[in-house]
Parts: structure tokens; C-alpha cells; sequence
């Protein structure tokens, strides 16, 4: 009888403090928490149904925005007050600056590679110190940061540098009379179409962001 009452009694103990602590936790406070700010609200977030509620006023005044309530129709409306996503003019006239300052950059360095290209046998050291140039130019214009209209550009302009360099080092090892000269002059070959090609559709896209007064 003993044991019983005293398995009772912790029974008890135990319930009692589960149940505050569910108590305790469902009493808490909800925090609204937005961009690492807590908010406070006029009307406190709620749990109704299982769902987190929050006021839709308080939220929409942390974004930029108004939210208007309908009586007539029951309609909740929010209007946002930031331009997201549209670049203004004087934005558009930089980008479109920039944009001309690559491509002259892209084209003196393609033309000097061009020159090498066409040759039927380069030094070594001639060939590092291009293909070094167009790794390089390449890296800084992947690093642009230009609008999403300028990015097709800018992706076939990496491209044909790419294919460009690739080229004059299989040029390179076909210029030094091994037995597999022959290997690297075919592999020559190819890229040259890959990159004419790419160059062709670099002059294609140009031509496009001219019409649309992006260049």
C-alpha cells in the first residue's frame, strides 16, 4: 500500500510538471522577428487553429508597403512602395557605358589573339602571355556585376575568349615539331569553328541589345 501511494504521489508530481510547462510554453509570447529586427505589434501574434496569425499592417509597414482593409468588399490590399527590379535611366546609361567599354576590351584582346592565331607557328612565350591576357580579362568581366539584360553578353564573350585560348595552346603544341604536332593541329582546327561560331552569335547578341537602346 505504501509503494502504491508513493508511485502515486510522484505520478502526480511528474503530471503537475508537465502540465505547467505545456502551460508555460503555450502562454509565451509569439516574437515577430523581420530582417533580424523583433516587432512590436499592436495586436500580438496568435495561434488560432493550429496557424501562426500575425498582423498583416505590422509586416507590411517593415517591407515598404501599405495595407488597406475593404469593410465592402472584405478585402485586404497591399500596396508596396519600393521600385524593385527597375532600373532608372541614369542606371541604364552606365550600364550601357560599361557594357561599351567591355566589348572594346573583349575586341582589342580577341584581335590580338586573332593576329597570333592566323600565324602557322607561335614562340611559346607569345602564346602564354595571350592566353594569360584573355584568363584574365575574362575573370574580371565574369566578376561584372552588369543587369540581367547584358548577361547572354556576357557569357558568349567568357566563351569566345575560352575557346579562343584553348586554341592558340593547341597552336602552341602543334608549333614544336613533335610526333603528335599533327594531334594538336587538328584540335586547332575544331576550336577554331567553335570559336567562330561563338563569335557569330556575340555579333547576333550585340546587334539585339542595340535595338533594344542597350547599346
Amino acid at each position: 500500500m505504501k509503494r502504491f501511494s508513493t508511485g502515486l504521489l510522484v505520478g502526480l508530481l511528474i503530471g503537475l510538471i508537465l502540465a505547467g510547462t505545456t502551460m508555460a510554453f503555450a502562454n509565451s509570447p509569439i516574437r515577430l522577428i523581420i530582417n533580424g529586427k523583433e516587432i512590436v505589434c499592436d495586436v500580438a501574434p496568435q495561434i488560432i487553429n493550429g496557424r501562426v496569425m500575425v498582423p498583416i499592417r505590422a509586416v507590411a509597414d517593415n517591407f515598404n508597403s501599405q495595407a488597406n482593409w475593404d469593410s465592402n468588399t472584405q478585402t485586404v490590399t497591399i500596396t508596396s512602395n519600393a521600385t524593385i527590379g527597375v532600373p532608372s535611366s541614369q542606371t541604364q546609361s552606365s550600364e550601357k557605358q560599361e557594357a561599351w567599354a567591355w566589348i572594346n576590351r573583349v575586341n582589342a584582346a580577341i584581335a590580338e589573339g586573332s593576329s597570333l592565331h592566323n600565324k602557322k607557328t607561335i614562340s611559346h612565350s607569345d602564346a602564354s602571355r595571350v592566353i594569360s591576357n584573355l584568363k584574365t580579362i575574362s575573370k574580371e568581366l565574369k566578376a561584372w556585376g552588369c543587369l540581367s539584360e547584358y548577361d547572354d553578353l556576357k557569357s558568349l564573350q567568357i566563351k569566345m575568349m575560352g575557346q579562343l585560348g584553348t586554341s592558340l595552346m593547341n597552336l602552341d603544341l602543334a608549333s614544336d615539331g613533335s610526333s603528335t604536332a599533327f594531334i594538336f593541329a587538328n584540335m586547332k582546327a575544331m576550336d577554331t569553328e567553335k570559336y567562330n561560331n561563338c563569335h557569330q552569335a556575340t555579333s547576333t547578341e550585340i546587334q539585339k541589345l542595340k535595338k533594344m537602346n542597350l547599346l
